[in-house]
């Protein structure tokens, strides 16, 4: 058997559901990661009165500037945070057969990339209407898995992700996933590579600490 790649560590993403990965195949970054972090603010005050204002500019053409006023002063513009996005980026995960030492399309190639394919999907639940319809169930965290969240004792199962030993996220969910096959296959007819792009969020706000965060407990270092 063919010796399998060596993979630096700051080029694998780990996707992990619990304490099990999505795929026992690495995840290898296509490219580099940025990451998306930002707050929006908002002035103290409102945009001040307009009349007043129209007022006070008709004085100004009337008997100069030093007799004009306005309802607007700079310091009504200071800004004061008002919210944060979650931590967010985008990350194309490559696959290529042989990459475990096998050659096997199916294996290396084509199921990892299904399971990755698969997070921003919900799942069928129970069926309805003599078994014409099927619930779907939600693909992120269920709104019980804030009620008590160390010790949350639901079904649900967090995903987290590490980026080699640069960030660790303990909860996030994917919000989109665009896989590419390719035309060649091997003998059982699977592609010999594959991509997948993701689109990843954090479920909570970004905050000092999460960016802090570069193990994950679940993998170790």
């Amino acid at each position: 058997m063919a010796t399998p790649y060596v993979i630096p560590k700051g080029k694998t993403l780990n996707i992990i559901r619990g304490k099990v990965p999505i795929t026992n195949v690495p995840l290898i970054l296509e490219e580099e990661v940025t990451l998306s972090l930002s707050s929006s603010f908002k002035p103290i005050f409102g945009g001040g009165n307009t009349k007043v204002d129209i007022a006070g500019a008709t004085v100004a053409d009337i008997f100069g500037k030093g007799y004009g006023f306005s309802s607007r002063f700079k310091e009504f513009g200071y800004q004061f945070w008002e919210n944060t996005d979650p931590l967010s980026f985008n990350a194309t995960i490559t696959f290529h057969m042989g990459i475990l030492g096998l050659y096997r399309g199916r294996i290396e190639v084509y199921e990892p990339a299904i399971a990755l394919s698969q997070l921003p999907l919900p799942r069928t639940g129970q069926t309805a209407g003599n078994g014409t319809l099927e619930n779907l169930i939600a693909p992120g965290p269920p709104p019980t898995s804030l009620l008590n969240i160390d010790g949350y004792k639901g079904k649900y199962q967090k995903i987290s992700l590490q980026i080699g030993n640069v960030l660790y996220v303990n909860d996030i969910i994917v919000k989109r996933a665009e896989p590419t096959f390719s035309t060649e296959s091997d003998d059982e007819g699977y592609p010999i590579w594959s991509k997948v792009n993701l689109d990843i969020q954090s479920v909570e706000t970004a905050t000092v600490e999460m960016l802090s965060n570069r193990i994950n407990p679940n993998i170790g270092a």
